[in-house]
């Protein structure tokens, strides 16, 4: 019996295609990665899955592999990331309303583990806050941002990073992270906030709350856990062998580098020696794969 035909060459035996796959379990051969510090990402079963030093981070969305996590470093500027202990955290409340209540090591955090704090926040006629005031060396666009869990689903409290206020938050039972962002000059104030001035505020809100977090840009990066002191996650440097994207051993060539929501770049890669760095200023972060153009 003949090949199948449909006049566009079906019969003909496909090659795959060059280029590197990154939403398997693992990094494909030819890769090599290396980070100075350890890094956290999404486990397929949702929780928060902390990587060590030089390993890969897989991250998961409704535990399906979206792709190799790869971010430039980031700083985390709140000094307490888990905890709302003075010095750096402050409480107060204005107009009827109460000072929050803090419950240290409430629940387990949105890694399954590592303490939360409850935080039980009554309005009245005005408001009532968590605040941090946060030193920042470099003025500019800042992302405040914090995971939170409700303890009673519903509305609940709004962030504010200096004068920019964030919506009241409709929280559930499962762990979200929420940000805001603002110019932000030489200090920041972080607020965790129930305000009557804040369309959609309840009377009360309770919540569970980890990883508050302030760093350089306009979104979050993954988190970066402080216990006194500003921290540092270093950069993912991402290595590839050019001979899987059928490149020589030196020389240039265009490559197309694809994200997990569809997005792509374009970038001329230098090759030396048989090996491709990846740009560490690449428009998305999670990468599902890198081919020649």
């Amino acid at each position: 019996m003949g090949a199948l035909g449909l006049g566009l060459g079906l019969d003909r035996v496909r090659r795959p295609r060059a280029g590197y796959d990154f939403t398997g379990d693992a990094l494909p051969a030819g890769v090599a990665l290396t980070r100075a510090t350890p890094g956290w990402a999404t486990g397929a079963d949702g929780r928060l899955v902390l990587a060590g030093v030089d390993a890969a981070r897989i991250e998961h969305q409704g535990g399906a592999r979206r792709g190799l996590l790869v971010e430039p470093a980031a700083d985390n500027l709140v000094t307490l990331s888990t905890g709302f202990d003075a010095p750096q955290w402050s409480a107060d409340a204005a107009w009827g309303g109460s000072v929050p209540v803090v419950t240290p090591a409430a629940a387990p955090g949105p890694d399954g583990a590592s303490p939360a704090a409850r935080l039980d926040f009554v309005r009245g006629d005005g408001f009532s806050r968590l605040f941090a005031a946060v030193a920042v060396s470099v003025p500019g666009p800042h992302c405040f941002s914090v995971w939170l869990r409700a303890v009673v689903p519903g509305p609940a409290i709004a962030l504010r990073l200096d004068g920019v206020a964030g919506p009241t938050l409709v929280l559930d039972a499962v762990w979200r992270r929420f940000s805001v962002s603002a110019s932000t000059g030489a200090a920041a104030a972080c607020q965790l906030i129930l305000w009557n001035a804040i369309d959609g505020a309840p009377a009360t809100a309770s919540v569970f709350a980890w990883g508050m977090q302030l760093e350089r840009g306009t979104a979050p990066s993954s988190p970066v856990v402080t216990n006194g002191a500003p921290a540092t996650r270093a950069a993912d440097r991402l290595t590839l062998d050019a001979a899987p994207l059928g490149l020589g051993e030196n020389g240039s060539a265009r490559l197309r580098y694809r994200f997990d929501d569809g997005a792509s770049a374009l970038r001329v890669a230098a090759i030396s020696q048989g090996r491709i760095t990846v740009p560490d200023d690449l428009p998305g972060t999670v990468l599902a794969a890198v081919e020649p153009a």
